[in-house]
């Protein structure tokens, strides 16, 4: 029924946390079909990622393996040209070989718990990691024609009125009707969200064309971009089946006991490799990163240990005060939320250009824009140090040229209702302070936006983007003391708080089981 998210589960604490999740939530177990909910991917401690096919693999209980047909893509030599070719083997999965996997499923992530499929036990710790731990703004989804669509969460890190930025996601499901576009706005967290404006960007373009923002909201046009040849992380493992598709199949730390505590570096060192035509001066990259779900976590965690002080330190965010300074430097010190990119120029490592976070359920395509013409050679090198824990990563690819910026046309919001019928199409018209607040979950409205002509060039076709502006507060049991000895040294030690998260992830699995 809606958008297929994808969700990272911890198998290693598979059926205990089963029983957890059964003896606390009241499960229904429906007719389902099997595709609405599967496994499509299993990463092995070997550091191997199996791929299953369309039907998904099956975690059976009882034997406590996953069964299912892998995927295996080779290249076959035909008719002298070298093609791809897909074949399906038959694997079983012994639960004790396996770090994680990834469920996909169709439906909200809020009412997981009420429709539980062939893989329920799975899909109970999906239930309980995506809902105990969700951060984010407004869930958006689109109408398309037939059914509502999640189709972007925009707003991921802007937690207080200091921090309200304007951002641009795609929306892939969209489609008229009624020569309206229609959006459905949900709070779906313990949170108080703060929407100012919401637009559509509409853009007619060649079908051999993308079209991507950069961290601006600027749209680009996107033609010949390539994938990198190489792809490793600190240890040297393949990471590039991660990366070369944006399938929400994405490169992330592996959840495990084991994985976190394997050294004392609180970091990964990622590794991409692209081939650079000679004298390139400008070069594009386009990266879908997002925040992980156990980082998104901790934005909640961070700010409960203000506690009774957590209005202060959002006075002072807001009003750019002292606190806002220590936060950016915080920030981009830690790079827990924005990631800096590094060239490589013989051998030093360059810092140019910066990876924003988002989602964590829904992640969009982003460019960012490099200076390479001080790169030797034929080979462009880029480095990433994620703190463990709180990136994701599922695609990444580079385009040599001057980039091609396009002026959208801008569709202002037609009409919009809450589920109370208030009209408050004035409030999301423009950026003037006066905010649509969504202040409990469950709270939604219904917005819609006038379809403009169709281009006269019928080979045309047409994205549609979003642009909203806003924040959101987390609300936080303020009534506690504040941490200020802990929030000091988290604030003033590097890599304090990266441990930190290790160690408080580690104490909520164990609690867990």
């Amino acid at each position: 029924m809606f958008k297929e998210i994808v969700v990272i589960v911890l198998i290693g604490t598979l059926v205990n946390l089963t029983i957890a999740c059964t003896k606390n939530a009241k499960v229904y177990i429906k007719d389902v079909k099997p595709t609405e909910e599967r496994i499509i991917a299993a990463s092995l401690k070997s550091g191997e990622v199996i791929k299953f096919d369309k039907y998904g693999g099956l975690y059976i209980r009882e034997e406590n393996t996953i069964i299912g047909f892998a995927v295996k893509t080779e290249q076959v030599d035909y008719e002298g040209k070298l093609t791809e070719r897909e074949s399906l083997t038959k694997v079983t999965l012994s639960v004790d070989s396996v770090v994680q996997v990834w469920v996909k499923r169709s439906d909200l992530v809020a009412s997981i718990f009420t429709t539980i499929g062939v893989a329920a036990g799975v899909l109970l710790v999906v239930g309980l990691i995506a809902v105990a731990l969700k951060e984010s703004c407004p869930f958006i989804y689109s109408w398309d024609g037939s059914k509502w669509v999640f189709d972007a969460e925009p707003l991921g890190g802007a937690i207080c009125r200091g921090l309200q930025r304007t951002e641009v996601s795609r929306l892939e499901y969209v489609k008229p009707e009624d020569n309206k576009y229609l959006l459905k706005l949900r709070n779906e967290v313990e949170e108080t969200q703060y929407l100012d404006e919401i637009k559509l960007l509409v853009v007619d373009h060649h079908v051999d064309k993308v079209i991507v923002p950069d961290t601006s909201g600027r749209l680009h046009l996107v033609s010949s971009a390539t994938s990198p040849v190489l792809a490793v992380d600190e240890h040297g493992r393949d990471i590039s089946r991660f990366v070369e598709l944006a399938d929400q199949l994405a490169w992330q730390t592996q959840l495990s006991e084991t994985e976190l505590l394997a050294n004392d570096d609180t970091r990964h060192h990622l590794t991409f490799e692209f081939e650079k035509p000679l004298g390139a001066r400008k070069a594009r990259l386009i990266v879908n990163a997002g925040t992980g779900i156990w980082g998104s976590n901790m934005i909640r965690e961070m700010l409960q240990m203000r506690g009774e002080g957590v209005d202060l330190w959002y006075k002072s965010i807001n009003n750019r005060g002292p606190e806002m300074l220590d936060l950016l430097h915080f920030n981009l010190r830690e790079e827990l939320y924005v990631m800096h990119l590094y060239l490589q120029r013989g051998n030093e490592e360059i810092q140019r250009g910066m990876i924003f976070g988002g989602g964590p359920f829904a992640t969009d395509n982003r460019i960012v824009e490099l200076d390479v013409s001080d790169i030797p050679g034929d080979k462009l090198v880029i480095k990433m140090n994620p703190p463990k824990s709180f990136w994701t990563l599922d695609y990444l690819a580079i385009e040599y040229d001057d980039a091609t910026t396009i002026t959208p046309i801008e569709v202002p919001i037609s009409t919009g209702r809450t589920s109370f019928g208030d009209d408050i199409s004035e409030q999301l018209h423009s950026v003037d302070g006066n905010y649509y607040v969504m202040p409990r979950i469950g709270d939604w409205s219904e917005i819609s936006f006038e379809v403009p002509p169709p281009p006269d060039d019928r080979s045309l076709t047409r994205s549609v983007f979003l642009s909203t502006t806003g924040y959101y507060e987390i609300q936080i049991d303020k009534s506690q003391p504040e941490r200020k000895e802990l929030i000091t040294k988290l604030m003033s030690e590097e890599g304090s708080i990266s441990s930190y998260s290790i160690e408080r992830f580690l104490e909520w699995r164990k609690a867990e089981r």
